[in-house]
């Protein structure tokens, strides 16, 4: 960690302060000025994290899935088998950084007929 160099001036200290307490106050402030925000992920890196969240997921058909959007908000499209594979979706995207919100648009198949046809465009 990197120290600042603070001058503290006859004329900073109050009139009953002690020593401790100020010292303290001026930590608190060169750390606050210090701190910066994390800039925003460019919609290039959120893709590509969202890519990797539904790969590591294990489930080899939510590697098929649409998503897009902006600023936060994810659209995912697409078809699944069960209930349970469309909210694993959901959450494995959640996690992304730069993710504050899922429309989960995903369709549910439970005849394995429709999944396979729809798989193959």
């Amino acid at each position: 960690m990197m120290q600042s160099n603070t001058v503290i001036r006859h004329h900073d200290l109050p009139a009953n302060s002690d020593a401790m307490d100020l010292v303290d106050s001026y930590q608190r402030k060169d750390q606050t000025e210090h701190t910066t925000k994390a800039a925003p992920a460019s919609a290039t890196y959120v893709k590509t994290q969202i890519d990797e969240a539904l790969r590591a997921t294990c489930y080899p058909q939510l590697r098929s899935l649409s998503t897009s959007g902006a600023e936060g908000l994810i659209i995912l499209r697409g078809r699944v088998r069960s209930y349970y594979l469309k909210q694993v979706a959901q959450t494995a995207i959640l996690k992304v950084d730069g993710v504050t919100e899922v429309q989960n648009e995903l369709d549910v198949i439970t005849d394995p007929q429709s999944l396979k046809s729809s798989e193959s465009l």
